[in-house]
């Protein structure tokens, strides 16, 4: 990967650790955060949630997202 590549990855593995940091922990040892980082992802999560909830949220369709929401996106089996 070059620059900007890891970089993005590092910032969706923050992210995700923020959001959940058991079921995202595994990602960190690839992703080379440092422990600062790390100490900070849930931090990082909640301002980016913060700004989803202020300037996207008001304008999902809400019976829209609700209906992407039931939808079976991958199947059990794994098989299309």
């Amino acid at each position: 990967m070059h620059g900007a590549d890891i970089q993005r990855y590092r910032n969706s593995v923050c992210l995700a650790y923020g959001f959940d940091s058991e079921t995202f922990k595994e990602f960190l040892a690839k992703a080379e955060l440092s422990a600062e980082r790390i100490d900070n992802c849930k931090n990082e999560y909640a301002q980016v949630k913060w700004a989803f909830t202020k300037t996207i949220a008001p304008f999902i369709n809400q019976t829209a997202a609700a209906d992407a929401r039931a939808q079976t996106w991958v199947p059990a089996d794994g098989k299309p």
